[in-house]
């Protein structure tokens, strides 16, 4: 029988995982339950994985939370949430989400660029190939560094845009789904 869980974490790879561990602990995220985090290895590893994620949310008989941190890579906001939204039509499920505790983290192109700007680096949320051996291991480091931020209301000088809508999602999940 698996084990019951009340947060549930899908993410792309070893630096997502780092980041949103560093954050999520560093917000002080109270001890809810068990947590189940799993690494999808690719983006649309991610997408398979969420209609699952989603169906197990709305039987859960413990209040159960969803986070899923995927990168913008070439697509928007609004074009990750449809994909999202076609996956859940694809597997007979109803396709919103947004009322439900599903919180959907979107860097724009990748982590890494939200990891090398909190860590003091010039650099946009464009793309670009030397993001990913720079940060190295840092991803925990940005990750506790931006839960500061978001925390006190007072992201670094000039935050990235994708990392400013971040925050204020994650406050607005957090109120309403008390955490």
């Amino acid at each position: 029988m698996p084990k019951r869980v009340s947060l549930v974490i899908l993410c792309e790879d070893e630096m997502h995982q780092r980041f949103i561990n560093a954050f999520l602990h560093r917000v002080g995220m109270p001890s809810v339950g068990r947590a189940r985090l799993e690494r999808m290895q690719s983006k649309s590893a991610v997408f398979e994985a969420f209609p699952r994620e989603v169906r197990a949310l709305r039987k859960a008989h413990v209040q159960t939370r969803l986070i899923v941190v995927v990168d913008g890579d070439e697509l928007t906001d609004a074009q990750i949430n449809d994909r999202l939204r076609r996956k859940l039509r694809e597997s007979d499920l109803e396709d919103t989400f947004e009322d439900e505790p599903v919180l959907i983290v979107r860097p724009r192109w990748e982590m890494e660029n939200w990891a090398l700007h909190l860590l003091g680096e010039s650099i946009e949320e464009d793309h670009r190939d030397d993001a990913r051996k720079n940060v190295g291991d840092r991803g925990r480091d940005a990750g506790r560094i931006l839960a500061d931020g978001c925390k006190a209301r007072r992201l670094p000088v000039s935050p990235l845009p994708s990392m400013k809508h971040a925050c204020i999602e994650w406050e607005a999940h957090r109120n309403r789904w008390n955490y």
